[in-house]
């Protein structure tokens, strides 16, 4: 026992408060053991308030690991925040470019596409007034002047040395072949004037003009009988005219208005449109089908000529 006693004094003054504690429970127990009630109950009172010291610190310890647990989850919140953050902007940064990237192919194949287009349309353009130039007036003329250089010509051989006779010959080959065509071309253009007079006589052609006296809206079949008796007058008018490509429904009409020889205040009277507005709709069309059109007039002459 005086051991004992010895030894929970040296814990007294060297041991951590967990042994202090205990040393003076220890203590207080071989005082009672002795009869030493006072010096037991010193003990017992030290006991009690290391044993208060203990679970202060206790709970200090406590509330220090309970803080850095939750500032533990407060950095782990923060940084799923931020990892979600960073895959959404990575994510956004990949649809903006595939949509880029779409954007960029669409556009160069719409392009491509349109310009397949407008390369068809002049083709069939430059085609419609080549053979619009083979059965005008300026053919005629340009074909009169061509006979008139070779007939000079001609002439010249004729006093030039012997054996041009073979070169007369086919000079005047030439001359009877452009005088041929010439002559086709004439009756075609006789022909057309005839057609014309035959279709200003038509019952469709004067229902139109009666609608230009009462002002009233022409019907969607009053226009399919008007395109069909240009048709029958004028033959393949529509289908040449198609092969320009899709024309709008205004255009489509003033065309065929033109064809007819109707005026400009009148063309925009049975359209409802200014006489302004079928101007710009005449050279829009110039525009649109010719490389160097960009008159209304020459909307119209390439129209007549068809």
């Amino acid at each position: 026992m005086d051991s004992a006693q010895w030894y929970y004094n040296k814990l007294l003054s060297c041991g951590t408060l967990y042994v202090q504690e205990w040393a003076n429970r220890g203590l207080a127990s071989i005082a009672l053991s002795q009869g030493r009630t006072v010096s037991a109950a010193r003990h017992l009172d030290q006991a009690l308030s290391l044993g208060d010291s203990i679970l202060k610190l206790t709970r200090t310890d406590e509330v220090r690991n309970a803080h850095s647990h939750y500032n533990y989850q407060l950095r782990e919140q923060e940084n799923q925040r931020l990892k979600l953050q960073n895959l959404r902007q990575r994510q956004t940064n990949v649809a903006i470019m595939v949509a880029f990237v779409l954007f960029v192919c669409g556009g160069t194949l719409y392009y491509l596409h349109r310009r397949k287009v407008m390369r068809l349309r002049l083709q069939v353009a430059e085609q419609l007034q080549a053979e619009a130039y083979r059965n005008s007036r300026q053919f005629v003329e340009d074909n009169r002047e061509h006979i008139h250089r070779l007939e000079n010509r001609i002439q010249e051989l004729n006093t030039q040395l012997q054996g041009s006779s073979l070169q007369c010959e086919q000079l005047q080959q030439q001359i009877d072949i452009l005088s041929h065509m010439n002559r086709q071309v004439e009756l075609e253009q006789n022909k057309r004037l005839l057609d014309q007079d035959l279709f200003s006589q038509s019952e469709i052609y004067a229902l139109f003009r009666q609608k230009l006296i009462t002002g009233q809206a022409v019907t969607s079949a009053e226009w399919d009988r008007f395109a069909e008796q240009l048709d029958g007058s004028f033959e393949g008018f529509t289908q040449k005219l198609g092969r320009l490509g899709q024309l709008k429904e205004k255009e489509w009409r003033a065309s065929l208005l033109i064809k007819a020889r109707f005026k400009n205040k009148e063309i925009a009277a049975l359209l409802f449109l200014s006489p302004e507005g079928v101007s710009s709709l005449r050279r829009r069309l110039c525009a649109k089908f010719f490389q160097n059109g960009s008159e209304a007039k020459e909307w119209d002459k390439f129209i007549l000529s068809l």
